[in-house]
Parts: structure tokens; C-alpha cells; sequence
């Protein structure tokens, strides 16, 4: 979108106008717009950036990600039909990597969860330091009440384990939900209209708090829009339905917009969904202080055109319009040629023996990219931390933000939380798995348990049965 007015300000945000006698404070007001970090000019060009990035990265490990898919089949016994020395010798699986694998998960898994609380605040001065306990208590809640902490927590051990190592996508999430409340109420007199005794029932604020504006919408008063404060302060509308029940009773359904999360969620991230560049020590932004950091960092997920829309009118994808929105409901669902991230899930899904492509087709999913990245947004030759939203196909751009903006810390810190299960290098984002180290031994093992039983086969076999 255009942002008209801080355009023809010349200059006018960046500190180079000067208020003139004509000028008024809304019109000086009016040119005072924080610059844009991607100009519209520019867009096109951000968005190509971002997908040869990926492209790049996702081809320089594309190799490594062959053989740790074909690790994992042996992880969970997917063995090929194995036609030599005939068809259907033996085709044995052993789940040595296994059971080590979750011997070794477990084992982990219950030493975090016997720290509790397993998230620690540190306090940065001396005077905040009684108030690190609350702060610990706090976020235990929010991991581990608000959400289901210890299964996320089970899902970072185990591509720890079996990956070489797990990142986590820790932002701060405000959902708002429309929910229907149900609620009963006693019978109308019969001395009374009803509509008076409805509007008494919403005025007196028994349905809907802090409501202020109440108007009916239909002849004879059962259906009413109401403007209220939500406990944020911000103006939302409510609808109130009344309905009488079999004996006479009110029954009042109140369909409103509700607050239904506010606080941090961990979100473990699956490897093929977070790109980096392979010759890196961590995603952390680059810097005098961390030589190894990555100079961007991609995360891939896959949202639904409904949750898309609805940031969309809440304001957050501000610089998604109207044309992108249509283009958006046009786009229809399916995978993209490209040998991806997503085509190592549907590898994955057809060795599990199930058709991916036929049950995804059932959901408008879309491909919605999160890069941090270093762009020059003020022409004073250095880069910054910023962040860009957006959707692959089709190709839009849906928010941009600096990374201080969005995560305000003393040092920009990306809200990426990782670790490497055997490191090998300061310059090497991914480690050795465990899967990795018992790799060669389970091969050698079911070779050997197979060459034992072809070798009774042939032993047991008739006399000429096989030359």
C-alpha cells in the first residue's frame, strides 16, 4: 500500500521540512510517517531475494537431507522390496536405532521435566533480582498450563536426537477468537413489552461488559448489535440473539470476538522448515560478537486462508491489499514441483502409506514464509535486522518489520531458540545425530542377520532347488 502522505511530504519524517505559517499540527501530523522499511518499488525485488535464497540453501543441504530421510526409514523399519541374490530373500529389521533412540529420549525427557520450572529468568540488574522466582512461576504456567509444555517439549528432544539438533520458534502470540456464549435466562413477565425487558437485560450489562451502544436489528427487538471495551481498551461489536425455550425460558446467544491466548509459545520447528545457510554456527544475526551467524534465516509453515484473512483485517498483514486478497482466494491448493522442504513430508507420508497429496487438497493451505534478514533501510550504508512476511503462491508480501520492532531487546536477538545434540564445527549449523552414529552399525547387524538366513534358505532347500 501507498503511503500517500509521507510521500509527498518531501522529506517530511525524516526530519529535512520545515513547518511553514500555512501549515496546520494535523497536517504536519499527517507527514510524520515512519518511513517504510520495503518500499513499493521495491518489493518485487525483496520477494525474489528471499525465494533464490531459499532456493540456495535448500540445494546445498539437499543431499544431506536424502540420507537423513533415508536414516529415518531405517529409524522406523521401512525396508524396500529386496529382490538379491532372489526375489524376496531376507529383508530383516532390527530397531536397534530405535530403541536406543528412545531410550536415550526418555532419558533426557525426564531429567527436564524434573527441573521444573524448566525456563529461567535472569534479571539484567541488581535491583530486579527478588523478582526472578515470580517471573520463573509465570512462564512455567504459560509452557506448560496454557500449553500442552511437555509434548512440545518431547517434540525438541526427539529432533535433537534423532536430527543432530532442534530449533524453536518462541514468538509472542495475541489470538482472538468470535465465540458464541449460551446463556439462560428466567422467563419474560407479561406486563412488560419485550423488547423493554431485553433492552433493560443489555443495558444493565448482564451479557455483554462495558457495553455503550446497544442497537436493535430487528422489528421486534430480539436481535441487537452492541459496541463494547474489550479488557484491552479497544472498541468491538457484539450480536446478542434472544430465543424462548420450550417452557418459556430466555435463552441469549452472544456471539463476540474474545482474547483467547496473550502470552509466549514455543513452537518446535521441523528441519526442513527452517533455512539457513549451510555454513553457519547458529541463526543468531551476524555481528562482531557472533562471527558465525546467519545472514538470514527462513521458517516455512503452511496456514489456512482463513487465519491469512483474519490477520489481514486485524491489521497485521498491513501491506497485504485488496487485489492480493483476491488473488489469495483465486490460488488453488496443491504441491509445488519443486523439490522442497515439502517434498521431503511427502516422502515421508508414502513410505508411511499415506497419499499426503489427496488429504492436504482438502484444506486450502498456503505456503507463508517468515525471513529475518539485513537490508539497509535508511541509506546510511549499514544493514539492519529486519523481518518479512510472506506468501509463495502467490507471491506476496504481508508485513515487514525491524527485528527490534517486533522483539525489543538490548542486543536484536531473533526469537530462535536451538542446540546441537554433537557439534562439529563453529561454522556447522547442523550436528551428528544419534541416529547417525548408529547408522553403520545396524546396517552391518542386518546384513549379516540376512546373509545368515539366506544361507539356511539355501541349506534347507531341495536338492537343486536353487543353483
Amino acid at each position: 500500500m501507498v503511503d500517500t502522505a509521507f510521500e509527498e511530504s518531501n522529506g517530511a519524517g525524516l526530519g529535512l521540512d520545515e513547518d511553514t505559517e500555512d501549515s496546520s499540527p494535523r497536517d504536519t501530523r499527517r507527514n510524520r510517517r515512519k518511513p517504510k522499511i520495503i518500499k513499493d518499488d521495491e518489493v518485487e525485488l525483496v520477494l525474489d531475494d528471499i525465494l533464490a535464497r531459499r532456493q540456495t540453501d535448500e540445494d546445498a543441504r539437499a543431499d544431506w537431507m536424502r540420507m537423513r530421510l533415508e536414516r529415518y526409514a531405517k529409524y522406523r523399519g521401512w525396508v524396500n522390496p529386496k529382490s538379491f541374490p532372489w526375489p524376496d530373500a531376507a529383508n530383516s529389521h532390527i530397531p536397534i536405532m530405535f530403541t536406543d533412540s528412545q531410550r536415550f529420549q526418555d532419558t533426557i525427557h525426564n531429567a527436564v521435566m524434573a527441573i521444573r520450572p524448566v525456563v529461567t529468568a535472569i534479571a539484567t540488574e541488581l535491583k530486579d533480582k527478588d523478582k526472578e522466582d515470580t517471573v520463573n512461576d509465570l512462564l512455567d504456567n504459560q509452557i506448560f498450563t496454557d500449553q500442552p509444555g511437555e509434548e512440545f517439549f518431547g517434540h525438541i528432544i526427539e529432533k535433537f536426537i534423532n536430527d543432530g539438533r532442534f530449533t524453536a520458534y518462541i514468538p509472542w502470540v495475541r489470538e482472538t477468537n468470535t465465540i458464541t456464549d449460551v446463556r439462560v435466562l428466567p422467563p419474560l413477565t407479561n406486563a412488560v413489552d419485550d423488547e423493554t425487558q431485553l433492552r433493560s437485560i443489555i443495558e444493565n450489562q448482564d451479557l455483554v461488559k462495558n457495553a455503550f451502544n446497544n442497537r436493535k436489528t430487528d422489528k421486534n427487538g430480539y436481535d441487537w448489535d452492541i459496541d463494547f471495551t474489550d479488557d484491552g481498551g479497544k472498541r468491538r461489536k457484539a450480536k446478542v440473539s434472544f430465543y424462548f425455550q420450550e417452557d418459556d425460558r430466555l435463552e441469549a446467544h452472544i456471539t463476540m470476538p474474545m482474547e483467547t491466548f496473550n502470552g509466549p509459545v514455543l513452537i518446535p520447528k521441523s528441519i526442513e522448515d527452517v533455512i539457513a545457510p549451510w555454513r553457519c554456527g547458529n541463526l543468531q544475526p551476524p555481528g562482531a560478537s557472533n562471527p558465525n551467524g546467519a545472514s538470514h534465516v527462513i521458517l516455512q509453515d503452511y496456514p489456512m486462508l482463513d487465519e491469512i484473512l483474519s490477520l489481514k483485517d486485524r491489521g497485521f498483514y498491513d501491506m497485504m491489499s485488496e487485489e492480493d486478497t483476491e488473488r489469495l482466494e483465486a490460488e488453488q491448493p496443491g504441491f509445488s514441483n519443486r523439490f522442497n522442504s515439502e517434498e521431503f513430508k511427502i516422502q515421508k507420508d508414502l513410505m508411511e502409506g499415506v497419499d499426503a497429496e489427496t488429504t492436504n487438497t482438502t484444506k486450502r493451505t498456503f505456503t507463508r514464509i517468515m525471513c529475518f534478514m539485513r537490508k539497509d533501510i535508511n541509506n546510511d550504508g549499514l544493514e539492519e535486522d529486519i523481518i518479512v512476511w510472506m506468501i509463495e503462491e502467490p507471491k506476496i508480501i504481508l508485513r515487514a518489520r525491524m527485528l527490534s520492532e517486533m522483539y525489543p531487546s538490548e542486543k536484536p536477538r531473533r526469537p530462535l531458540a536451538e542446540a546441537q545434540f554433537l557439534p562439529v564445527g563453529e561454522d556447522r549449523l547442523y550436528g551428528i545425530s544419534l541416529l547417525e552414529l548408529l547408522e553403520s552399525s545396524h546396517d552391518i547387524l542386518i546384513t549379516l542377520l540376512n546373509q545368515t538366513l539366506d544361507n539356511g534358505t539355501i541349506t534347507n532347500a531341495p536338492f537343486g532347488f536353487y543353483r
